[in-house]
C-alpha cells in the first residue's frame, strides 16, 4: 500500500488557507495540515511527520516563517526536507535570509 505524502502548509490568511484547501483537497496522494500561526506549526510538528512544507514568511503573531524555516533546517529530520516559500510581503532581508536556508524554493508574489 502507498502511503500518502504528508505536508504542513502554514498560512495565517483565511482566504489563502480556503485556495490552498480547495487545491490540495482534490489531490488524493497527498494529506495535508494547515496551521495559522507558530503554536498550531509546534502542535502539528510534535503530532506528525511530514514530507513538505509551504510556508508564508509573513505571519500575523508569533514567530515569522523566516524563524521557523531556520528551526526547521536544525532539526535533523529536517534538514533536507522542500520547504516552499510563497510570500507577498517579503522584504529583501527576509528574501536573503529564506534563500540561505531553502534556495531551491521561493516564490514572492507582490
Amino acid at each position: 500500500m502507498h502511503t500518502k505524502q504528508k505536508i504542513m502548509i502554514l498560512e495565517d490568511d483565511m482566504l489563502t488557507q480556503d485556495v490552498y484547501r480547495a487545491v490540495f483537497s482534490r489531490r488524493n496522494e497527498l494529506d495535508f495540515i494547515l496551521c495559522k500561526d507558530d503554536e498550531e506549526f509546534y502542535t502539528a510538528l510534535r503530532k506528525n511527520r511530514f514530507d513538505a512544507f509551504l510556508i508564508d514568511l509573513a505571519l500575523g503573531a508569533g514567530k515569522d516563517g523566516v524563524q521557523l524555516i531556520k528551526e526547521l533546517r536544525q532539526m535533523e529530520e529536517y534538514k533536507s526536507t522542500p520547504i516552499i516559500v510563497v510570500t507577498a510581503l517579503a522584504m529583501q532581508k527576509d528574501e536573503r535570509v529564506v534563500w540561505t536556508q531553502v534556495p531551491q524554493y521561493f516564490c514572492v508574489s507582490r
